[in-house]
């Protein structure tokens, strides 16, 4: 049964309110009556047993035990992407959280500027972010991606201060001569921050304000990749290492 992540961790006698969708979903889709048990993950990562309980016209759940199976670790990636077509962002935000980045910042940058109608506004951010949820349903991450409101370059790379300070930082550029990847990545695995550009790439100014905070050029190969696919190579990357232990093979 797919795993619903709680947004908030239950009260001390366990109980949790149940949305308006989780609610069609549990009684319709999955047909789970009121008294039968279904899986739920914490904000903390932890996973579960909870109870439907009925209470008059009304549904809550009711935390039961915490479950023996094993985490699935999150991907310790933030991801920050110039702004691309609400489309497209949809469909990295879907796979990212499957890949299990923490963080996606979406960044105003000097290219990649988009439409009035695609502007990204509050209403769209909570949309990202639900798509980001309902993907947990479906895979066995525990953990939702946290997602930011679109902030300037300057913004972004002054919270990295403070977020982030130890963080190790790559800027991929796209037809470079530079290294790859994998060869400027550190070799102990920690928080890495990916920085990608939209379409247009980033301007010079922008680069040089990257590489002032720490962020390492680095290249995916000669393939001339559009951002959502690069973010996504990048995050596969990641992925891979961290199940091989922090090794790149």
């Amino acid at each position: 049964m797919p795993v619903f992540p709680l947004a908030q961790t239950p009260q001390a006698d366990g109980r949790f309110e149940i949305s308006t969708e989780q609610r069609h979903h549990l009684l319709r889709v999955l047909r789970v009556k009121p008294g039968s048990t279904f899986e739920v993950s914490l904000p903390d990562g932890r996973r579960g047993q909870a109870r439907l309980v009925a209470k008059g016209d009304s549904l809550h759940g009711l935390w039961i035990e915490e479950s023996a199976f094993p985490s699935t670790p999150s991907l310790a990636a933030w991801l920050a992407i110039g702004l691309i077509r609400m489309s497209r962002l949809e469909w990295l935000v879907e796979k990212a959280t499957e890949l299990g980045a923490e963080r996606l910042s979406l960044l105003r940058l000097s290219h990649g500027s988009l439409p009035k109608s695609e502007s990204i506004s509050i209403n769209k951010i909570n949309r990202l972010k639900k798509i980001s949820q309902e993907t947990l349903k479906q895979c066995e991450r525990n953990t939702l991606m946290r997602i930011d409101a679109p902030e300037s370059l300057e913004e972004f790379l002054d919270r990295l201060e403070i977020e982030a300070p130890a963080s190790s930082r790559i800027l991929l550029r796209e037809r470079a001569e530079l290294p790859l990847l994998s060869q400027v990545l550190e070799k102990e695995a920690g928080m890495t921050i990916l920085l990608v550009g939209p379409e247009g790439g980033f301007s010079d100014r922008e680069c040089r304000a990257a590489e002032k905070f720490g962020f390492e050029p680095a290249s995916l190969g000669p393939a001339l990749l559009r951002s959502e696919t690069a973010a996504l190579a990048a995050l596969s990357h990641l992925h891979l290492r961290q199940c091989a232990g922090g090794k790149d093979r």
